[in-house]
């Protein structure tokens, strides 16, 4: 079956990895998979190395934002020519879009809601595929019928993110210029306004001197970010990594992977995380409860709220025995019910089924 993937922003953060991973699997199961993308983007080079050699046409288009009739005209001759069973959208730019060339066309449109997101640029797609149970609850509560969304989860590839070895945790942390022992912090996520890194720095200002912050991720805060930095006078203790495609490599360097998020679906970097058997500190907002239980699987903090955050850091560091029994709860947890194989086929199963169906 042909599928087209649209997807539009420039970086690659959480939705963007899925929606790579997503296209590989699809093509390795046989599928002929057209993406459509952004030109001249971060997210195009990662899609051209990682999709090409599988067979992936992978397209890049100018878009002008979500009013923009020539990249609608254009998707839309796309699926009829090449014969699309359906199009996939993720987020809201390519949702809102793909939506009304998938009406022109008479296939099938599916939008991915990968955070808690109004329901305006996604109310015209025939289905609506949630990441999390929050995220189909807040679509609900403003009004869209529960019957038009689908719960599938993202999932974690629990065979490459494994637990590191002592030895791997040590050169791991000597890669990124940290002594062997250092204590570190990590957020893996693009340095943007709702993950929250503003209240992290503040909360490690008044902890120990001797943590390591790494920031993992690019974005339009990062200079901000950095005022803020020397502002606190932690120039020494945080080291900005820019996008990390060894995602692995980042968290074995980890002791504490923190996402203090004010708002998100179901991150990606929290679940791999916890596959890898990683401390995690994030905010209550979202999906994160559903993976992230307090002295269970995680510690959890009130969103923008930095003595919550401080106070749910030093409950991780002071107890680290106890920390790391959590970890490996967090890792057994993962991989009984987050298996990424699994929730991939589960994906290609309704893919399959929509794509025979006719369009809403």
């Amino acid at each position: 079956m042909t599928f087209v993937q649209y997807i539009t922003p420039s970086r690659v953060g959480g939705a963007e990895t899925y929606f790579l991973e997503l296209c590989a699997f699809l093509a390795k199961r046989g599928h002929r998979v057209i993406v459509v993308t952004k030109r001249d983007s971060t997210l195009r080079a990662e899609a051209d190395k990682l999709l090409n050699p599988l067979g992936v046409q992978v397209l890049g288009w100018h878009t002008c934002g979500k009013f923009d009739p020539r990249t609608l005209l254009r998707l839309v001759r796309l699926i009829r020519r090449e014969r699309a069973a359906l199009i996939n959208t993720h987020l809201t730019t390519a949702s809102w879009v793909g939506a009304w060339a998938a009406r022109l066309a008479g296939v099938p449109s599916i939008a991915w809601i990968h955070g808690r997101d109004k329901k305006t640029w996604f109310q015209f797609a025939g289905r609506l595929i949630a990441v999390a149970n929050s995220v189909r609850e807040y679509l609900v509560e403003q009004g869209v019928p529960e019957q038009k969304i689908d719960l599938l989860y993202y999932g974690v590839d629990v065979r490459r993110f494994v637990p590191p070895t002592d030895q791997e945790k040590r050169d791991a942390k000597q890669s990124f210029d940290l002594a062997p022992d250092a204590r570190t912090i990590s957020v893996v996520a693009s340095l943007i306004e709702r993950k929250g890194h503003r209240f992290l720095l503040d909360a490690v200002a008044n902890l120990p001197a001797d943590l390591q912050l790494l920031f993992a991720g690019e974005g339009v805060l990062e200079e901000p970010l950095r005022a803020q930095v020397k502002t606190l006078g932690l120039e020494n203790r945080v080291h900005f990594l820019g996008f990390q495609r060894d995602v692995e490599r980042v968290l074995a360097a980890t002791d504490i992977l923190c996402l203090p998020s004010l708002k998100e679906g179901l991150p990606i970097s929290i679940m791999e995380a916890q596959a890898r058997a990683v401390t995690v500190v994030a905010a209550r907002t979202a999906g994160i409860p559903e993976v992230v239980r307090e002295g269970e699987t995680g510690f959890i903090c009130e969103p923008g709220d930095v003595k919550s955050l401080r106070l749910a850091l030093k409950r991780a560091l002071e107890n680290p025995d106890i920390s790391k029994q959590i970890g490996m709860r967090a890792r057994n947890f993962i991989e009984a019910n987050f298996d990424r194989e699994a929730c991939l086929t589960r994906v290609e199963t309704y893919l399959l089924e929509q794509g025979t169906a006719k369009p809403q």
